[in-house]
C-alpha cells in the first residue's frame, strides 16, 4: 500500500509542476469506461475466472510458481486500482467539489472481486502465506474514501 501511495504522489506532483488539466483525462478516463465498460468487465471476469480455476486444477503440479506471480500480479494491479479511484476521489472531492465515485460504478466491483479473488487463489497454493492483512487495507481504504467523499465533503 505504501508503494501504491508513493507512486500516487509522485504522479500528482509531476502533474502540479507541468500544470496538467487533470479534468480533461478525468472526462477522456469516463469516456473510455463508458464506451467499453462490457468488455471490461467480461476480460476481467474471465481472468478472475481462470485465476481460480487454475489455481484449483493446477494445486499441485510445476504450473504453480507461475499462478503464483500471476495472482500476485493481479492482487497488485487490484490494489493499485482501487488505491487510485480512493485518492482520487478524495482529491476529486477536495479541490473540485466532484462525486467520481458514481462515474466509476461500471467498474467499481472489478477490483474489489480481483483482489478477493487473487487472495482466494493464493490460499489454495500456499495456505501459510498472509494476504489477510493487504485484503483488509484494500477495502478498507475504498470504504473509507467512499464515506468521506459522501457523507463529509460532499
Amino acid at each position: 500500500m505504501k508503494i501504491h501511495i508513493v507512486i500516487l504522489a509522485i504522479a500528482l506532483l509531476l502533474g502540479k509542476s507541468y500544470d496538467l488539466d487533470i479534468s480533461l483525462y478525468y472526462q477522456k478516463t469516463i469516456s473510455f469506461i463508458s464506451s467499453h465498460s462490457f468488455l471490461l468487465n467480461v476480460g476481467a471476469l474471465f481472468l478472475i475466472l481462470l485465476m481460480l480455476v487454475s489455481a484449483v486444477l493446477f494445486n499441485s503440479s510445476t504450473v504453480l510458481s507461475m499462478l503464483r506471480i500471476l495472482d500476485k500480479a493481479v492482487m497488485e494491479a487490484s490494489r493499485f486500482i482501487i488505491s487510485l479511484l480512493s485518492f482520487g476521489s478524495l482529491y476529486y472531492a477536495a479541490w473540485w467539489d466532484r462525486n467520481i465515485w458514481p462515474d466509476f460504478l461500471p467498474i467499481l466491483a472489478l477490483p474489489v472481486l480481483g483482489v478477493l479473488a487473487s487472495a482466494l487463489c493464493i490460499n489454495i497454493i500456499d495456505f501459510n502465506q498472509p494476504v489477510k492483512p493487504g485484503v483488509v487495507n484494500s477495502l478498507l481504504l475504498g470504504v473509507a474514501s467512499f464515506v468521506i467523499v459522501n457523507l463529509v465533503l460532499i
